[in-house]
């Protein structure tokens, strides 16, 4: 109890982890859940950066003991949790990890290979834990990946109206250097425009 009371901040802002503490509660197995959290505690490193230093890692969960950290355009302060992507497997749907300390910093981590290892290690007492872990990995890649895609789709957009509006200015001013004598038709020259358009935006 001792344990789950020291955790439960930083355990309550990781959404599955969260659920897991919903499940120690409620469900019939709720000391085998109790007891999935404290040896997940019992596997977090702590770790030190000074100040300055840039630092982190892919598929690793951080909390913020002490200190002052950048990231993604935001500061992070003292009991700060990050990382939430640590469970999941393709790297390219995590969140940048690269940190910046403002200050000496002192942190609690937990890897992916750690948390899983200990999954495994009750999967025989709660057999529901796999299946919660999994449940939560596939929607939080799915959530990731539907972002990845949208985000891909919109720079398409954005670099075909680029290219786009480019062709226009410079069909316009191949179309005044031509139109008072021969040289290549206009319409060659814009069809040669528009085709290298479409080309850089794919």
């Amino acid at each position: 109890e001792v344990v789950m009371e020291i955790n439960r901040k930083w355990l309550e802002k990781v959404s599955f982890l969260s659920q897991f503490l919903q499940e120690a509660e409620m469900s019939s197995y709720g000391p085998f859940f109790y007891a999935f959290i404290v040896d997940v505690s019992k596997t977090m490193q702590l770790g030190i950066h000074a100040q300055s230093e840039v630092f982190g890692l892919p598929q690793v969960l951080y909390i913020l003991n002490r200190g002052l950290v950048s990231r993604v355009n935001r500061v992070y302060t003292s009991g700060a949790v990050w990382g939430l992507d640590f469970v999941l497997q393709d790297k390219r749907l995590v969140e940048p990890y690269f940190s910046f300390a403002l200050t000496y910093v002192e942190l609690t981590t937990l890897s992916r290979d750690a948390f899983l290892e200990t999954v495994e290690l009750h999967r025989a007492t709660c057999p529901d834990l796999r299946r919660l872990v999994r449940r939560s990995c596939c929607w939080l890649a799915f959530q990731r990946a539907l972002l990845r895609e949208a985000r891909r789709r919109k720079l398409r957009i954005e670099k075909a109206m680029y290219w786009q509006t480019n062709f226009s200015r410079q069909a316009s001013a191949i179309s005044r250097q031509t139109s008072g004598g021969g040289g290549t038709p206009k319409v060659v020259i814009a069809q040669s425009l528009w085709d290298d358009a479409q080309a850089r935006a794919a």
